[in-house]
């Protein structure tokens, strides 16, 4: 028999409860690190591996490229929700308030990276943009982009530049 300690006692527990939390694919240290979060001895026997605590309540976990759902597992337990076909609909691009019932409660964790991905994206469709509005721009008027000068700046007209408040061209 192993023990563990929850709420300060040592609990043993029985053959069939550690074939339990085996079968959960939980190890015993993994089994201790969810008494120590706040979980219920209960929750931590119930709960496979895929279920972690967030924001003080059991969630089932779901991962995917860009974004991380947690869906609190009494509620899917309570509305009889099949998980498999949360997923599915999750794979073919719903968002998950869309399948779930209105009283399941979930949270959403955009990964940092998928964040910092769309900004650059963004960034891109708006440099990309204004490209084509100054190709467009120099298409359609030619004559405001580069045309040689026909003649150069006189003496004078070049020292009233460098030393006077003359009107100077930002180039």
């Amino acid at each position: 028999m192993k023990t563990v300690m929850y709420k300060g006692r040592e609990v043993k527990l029985s053959k069939e409860q550690l074939k339990k939390v085996h079968g959960m694919k939980l190890n015993l240290i993994k089994f201790q690190d969810r008494l120590i979060e706040g979980w219920t001895f209960d929750e931590a026997l119930k709960y496979n591996h895929h279920h972690v605590m967030y924001h003080g309540n059991v969630c089932r976990k779901i991962k995917m490229k860009d974004v991380t759902y947690y869906a609190v597992a009494e509620d899917l337990v309570r509305n009889n929700i099949d998980i498999r076909s949360v997923q599915r609909y999750l794979f073919e691009g719903d968002f998950l308030g869309d399948i779930l019932p209105l009283d399941c409660r979930f949270y959403v964790e955009y990964n940092h990276n998928a964040v910092n991905k769309l900004l650059y994206e963004d960034y891109q469709r708006f440099n990309r943009r204004k490209e084509k509005e100054a190709e467009r721009e120099r298409i359609a008027k030619p004559w405001l982009h580069e045309v040689p000068q026909e003649h150069g700046r006189s003496k004078y007209c070049q020292y009233l530049m460098d030393t006077s408040i003359f009107p100077k061209a930002v180039r």
